[in-house]
Formats: structure tokens, sequence, C-alpha cells
């Protein structure tokens, strides 16, 4: 079953911010390198601003989730560019994440807004995390047979019932 993954208001506002922030940046660096740069370092210092931007929106766009895929086997994250897929066998355990256990959560390396919230983030509940978020609500830790932990946050919290139900399931069938 497929489930949704809209961006919360924050992440929204963040996007939308950062690319106004971005597109006046880079109008008036084509500004300037039409308005007659001199010097090839004028030209460069210009023209390396629009190329850094255009690559983290590019990719901050084409790596964001988009929904989540629970089929018979696993769970597929989809995104613009290159799915994750997880096999159900490597997922020991779902729980659901308060609000209060994600409080003081750090992000150490990821995007923290631009079209949602994913990569890596720490916190004292549960330690190192990698999200694969679009809002800050419906926390859904998945905990890994290597003891990694994974953060969804799908818009339908049934999500969480149907990924145990096929995680004992498969379990069940793994046993001799």
């Amino acid at each position: 079953m497929e489930y949704k993954a809209s961006l919360d208001q924050a992440a929204k506002i963040i996007t939308g911010l950062i690319s106004v922030l971005f597109l006046s940046i880079a109008t008036w660096n084509v500004w300037l390198i039409y308005s007659g740069s001199d010097s090839i370092v004028q030209f460069a210092g210009n023209t390396i601003p629009i190329i850094l931007m255009f690559g983290i929106y590019a990719f901050c766009y084409l790596f964001r989730p988009v929904c989540y895929v629970v089929g018979k086997t696993g769970l597929t994250i989809k995104r613009p560019l290159k799915d994750y897929h997880l096999d159900l066998i490597k997922i020991k355990n779902v729980t659901m994440a308060s609000d209060e256990s994600m409080k003081w959560t750090a992000r150490i390396f990821g995007v923290g807004g631009l079209f949602g919230y994913f990569g890596k983030f720490s916190n004292q509940t549960f330690g190192s995390m990698t999200w694969f978020a679009t809002q800050r609500k419906n926390y859904l830790v998945l905990e890994t047979t290597n003891n990694r932990k994974i953060v969804l946050t799908p818009d339908n919290i049934e999500m969480a019932k149907e990924l145990d139900t096929l995680i004992k399931k498969s379990d069940h069938k793994s046993r001799p």
C-alpha cells in the first residue's frame, strides 16, 4: 500500500524562502555577469555561486521522499531520482515516536526543511538516525537488524500497523 508523505507547514515555508533567496542571488549574479565582468576572476566569482545553489537545490529536490510503499517483501521510500528499499526481514521493530522523544534532535549531515527533512540526525533518545521525513509529526522509527534507526513520517499512521503485521508474518516464516 502507498502512504503519502506531505510537507508540513515549516518545510513549505523553508522551501519557499530558500527558493526566493536562491533565485534572488542567482538573478543578482547574472546581472553582475552581464553588466560588465572585465576579468575571468569576476566572471567565476559570479558564476560559481549560481552553480552551487543550483546543485544544492537539485540535490534536495531529487532525493526528497515523495511517498512510502509497503509491499509484501519490503518498504520502498519513493524519491524522484533513486528509491530506497528496505527488506522486511531486515526490520527488527517499528515504533511510533512521540514528539517529546524527538525534541532536541540535531541534524548531523542532512537537509533541514528544503523539500523535507532527510539525512543523518541524532538525539539522546534514539541516538544516530537516518531520516526520510517530510514533516515534524507522525514519527515512525524502524529499527533494523543491524541496529540502524530509520525515521519516516507518513501522513497516515496506519502504516505502522501494516508494517508491524508484515514484519511479524515474515519473522514467523523465516524461523524453522
